[in-house]
């Protein structure tokens, strides 16, 4: 499912469970494109690039 290599699916983390992602994956345009079902051990790194990620990130601390 290699779209790119620097960032292969980008879109919104749905679901985590014991062994998958489920993520609604976004166009460059913000568009939606479908979902993609990751297996956790396909996973190499997780990005979040804007502000708002990193407020999330940052509240996920707490």
């Amino acid at each position: 499912m290699i779209q790119d290599d620097e960032c292969p699916i980008k879109g919104v983390i749905n679901k985590i469970d014991d062994n998958k992602v489920i993520v609604s994956k976004l166009t460059e345009y913000g568009e939606d494109d479908g979902e993609a079902i990751l297996k956790k051990e396909n996973i190499d790194t997780i990005s979040f690039l804007g502000v708002d990620e990193e407020d999330i990130q940052l509240l996920k601390r707490k």
